[in-house]
């Protein structure tokens, strides 16, 4: 029997934790965690091992912890674009990619976690190493390795179901590099079709790698992803008692300060403005999307996009809001698809209004840089060369994308063809990256490097370059390392369990 799926990637508040905006709101916090997604989470669970730290989660979406529909994994298709679960925010035209695209973001507890399909992959040892050479120290692969395995269970399946081809369940120097008794359960399928198994003998025929599995840090695999099945992130906690105060449903506002630095969150609900204060930090896990917006509602970024949207700029920083990232699926054969994972393309969010009320300017720039679509313009060559393999045509039916007519000869016939063919991933990040709009310690900082006291970002929008596959374990990563970092300068974590630093 598999374990109880859970669709919520943080199931870790109890109910009596959560509160009403005006109770809440009343409250004295350390810490106050803007946003109750998959990293705000973990942040404000791990700060809250000491039972004396008080934490407060703002939330805008609402507890749905009890909906089927979030707990089913596979549902997560049937939430995309309803108002009940998606804040269905769109991105401008693409004049590079064909149209408009659609940006979901989770509008529930658990944030989009609780509408994605909860692959579970990690980067290569070249992505996060990357992430140190750009002069982010403490953030290469050795150093992320820890903060890996802390939040991860590898449960792996029955021997009987375990596929005689190592390369589907990769768990090679499984005590080096996977968790053991982490919150997050993740394991492999214990079912496959047989056109999986030869379409990757067919492209490893194809070339121009080999099977060179080793372990989870190599990435010169494929159909190697895994996925979550339980999340025990309550157990993780001391008692029920000990968990962080969470009121749901207010719309989140902007930032406060005084002289001291970040102070509070002001937000609204029900037309109400509510002020939570925050003794040490404002720790800002509001995703990608909003993230930057409430950096650039609370007077913290470009002048000239600030001054454009009607608000004054007070600390300067022309970095927030850019460096947008995300990966591109493309090459529609039949049901293959290939992605780009590491774009050249750049693109923004920045808000327009001083109204936080209205969604920023969304504009992921896909395909601007015109290398990228000549990288997907190869990868659907090698795509349509692996389909008619003798592995894998005779599983095929008759191409329906691109149409038969298009035979694909020429460089110029394929990129034409991926700039009106492309989709997201959802895999967005890189508006407040490490470097530029956060140190390495994920603190803000303005232009010239200085850091703005009592605010630090801890979500996807830190990463500064991409990962080779889905984003969620290196968010629960960077969350789990964040989490240290506050510790660190708390101040109130000693040497007892959960209060010092992973190591391996």
């Amino acid at each position: 029997m598999p374990l109880d799926p859970c669709k919520k990637t943080l199931n870790l508040l109890a109910r009596d934790r959560l509160c009403a905006p005006s109770t809440g709101s009343s409250r004295d916090y350390d810490y106050a965690v803007i946003g109750g997604g998959t990293a705000g989470l973990v942040v404000a669970v791990r700060i809250m091992e000491n039972p004396s730290v008080k934490v407060g989660v703002i939330e805008a979406g609402q507890n749905r912890m009890d909906d089927k529909q979030i707990s089913t994994p596979s549902s997560y298709p049937t939430l995309i674009g309803r108002p009940k679960y998606d804040w269905c925010m769109q991105s401008t035209p693409q004049p590079s990619a064909g149209k408009t695209y659609s940006m979901p973001r989770g509008k529930a507890l658990g944030g989009s976690s609780a509408i994605n399909y909860l692959m579970y992959v990690r980067g290569s040892r070249k992505d996060y190493n990357s992430w140190a050479e750009l002069g982010n120290k403490g953030w290469g692969w050795d150093d992320l390795v820890p903060y890996f395995r802390k939040h991860q269970m590898l449960n792996i399946p029955d021997e009987k179901a375990l596929l005689e081809d190592k390369q589907f369940m990769p768990h090679a120097a499984r005590e080096k590099y996977h968790g053991g008794d982490g919150p997050i359960h993740t394991s492999f399928n214990d079912h496959y079709m047989p056109l999986e198994e030869d379409f990757c003998k067919a492209a490893y025929e194809r070339g121009p790698y080999g099977i060179l599995l080793v372990s989870c840090s190599s990435r010169s695999l494929i159909r190697s992803w895994k996925s979550i099945l339980r999340c025990d992130w309550v157990s993780s906690t001391k008692s029920a008692s000990e968990e962080p105060a969470c009121f749901d449903g207010g719309l989140r506002h902007e930032d406060l300060f005084d002289e001291q630095g970040a102070a509070g969150v002001e937000f609204s609900h029900s037309r109400k403005l509510h002020v939570v204060k925050a003794n040490k930090e404002v720790v800002l896990s509001a995703g990608v999307i909003q993230t930057p917006q409430l950096l650039e509602l609370s007077d913290i970024g470009d002048p000239d996009v600030l001054q454009k949207a009607g608000v004054k700029c007070v600390i300067e920083n022309k970095s927030v809001g850019a460096n947008f990232q995300d990966h591109v699926l493309g090459g529609m054969l039949f049901t293959l698809l290939i992605c780009l994972e590491h774009p050249l393309s750049r693109g923004s969010v920045h808000i327009a209004s001083s109204d936080p009320m209205k969604p920023p300017i969304i504009d992921p720039g896909y395909l601007r840089h015109e290398t990228d679509a000549k990288i997907l313009a190869t990868g659907l060559k090698w795509l349509d060369e692996v389909s008619k393999h003798f592995l894998v045509a005779k599983s095929l039916g008759d191409r329906v994308l691109p149409p038969p007519e298009n035979t694909l000869e020429t460089e110029e016939q394929r990129v034409e063809y991926v700039k009106n063919h492309i989709s997201t991933q959802y895999h967005l990040m890189g508006v407040a990256a490490m470097g530029e709009v956060a140190n390495d310690r994920l603190q803000v900082i303005d232009g010239k490097g200085q850091v703005i006291k009592g605010l630090r970002v801890v979500d996807a929008s830190v990463f500064p370059g991409h990962v080779s596959g889905n984003i969620m374990s290196s968010t629960y990563t960077v969350a789990e390392k964040g989490a240290d970092l506050i510790k660190q300068e708390d101040g109130q974590f000693g040497s007892e369990p959960g209060g010092g630093t992973a190591r391996l």
